[in-house]
């Protein structure tokens, strides 16, 4: 049995209040460029990650490996909600390996994962709320970790509007083509 877009909002805990739509332009956060140097150092350490790429290669989704069930089923559910058709699953990935993906936008989800690929001590909060650019290229989005969101729902709509805001610079990075 298939679940249907609302039936997947309401596992997400996103209903009623939540619709799909765009976010309006003028919350689309701000860029914000690494330090060459510092992507340097981050280029040289290995951070072994999960690295789910779309269909056509325009999103990247980095998380942690090795996730447990009930977070396979959220994840499942969120990239269904979201229209992310997945075209490969690297379980053993690298942070490294994102310099493939030129064209992609990228999506961590963890604050660890971000602060170590970003080279930035900042707290989730923070880096969430801007469009950071990964090895002078790549713009890349941080939202929370699975473990964060079964740990805390009410993270969930947060989530949807960082995965919303991504999908808004996707159709920005397309439109510049």
């Amino acid at each position: 049995m298939s679940m249907g877009y609302d039936d997947l909002l309401e596992e997400l805990e996103l209903l009623p209040q939540w619709r799909l739509r765009k976010p309006p332009a003028q919350q689309q956060a701000a860029v914000v460029h690494v330090k060459p140097e510092t992507q340097a150092e981050t280029s040289a350490t290995a951070v072994p990650c999960r690295l789910i790429i779309s269909e056509n290669a325009s999103m990247v989704l980095v998380l942690a490996p090795n996730q447990t069930s009930e977070a396979e089923q959220l994840l499942g559910n969120l990239l269904n909600a979201t229209g992310f058709s997945i075209q490969e699953d690297i379980a053993e990935g690298d942070i490294s390996h994102l310099g493939g993906y030129q064209d992609a936008l990228v999506v961590i989800m963890g604050a660890e994962l971000a602060q170590l690929a970003l080279a930035r001590s900042d707290a989730l909060n923070h880096l969430r709320e801007q469009v950071h650019v990964y090895q002078d290229s790549l713009q890349t989005v941080v939202t929370y970790s699975l473990d964060d969101l079964l740990e805390n729902p009410q993270y969930k709509s947060a989530c949807w509007q960082d995965f919303c805001a991504a999908q808004l610079t996707i159709d920005n990075l397309k439109s510049k083509d």
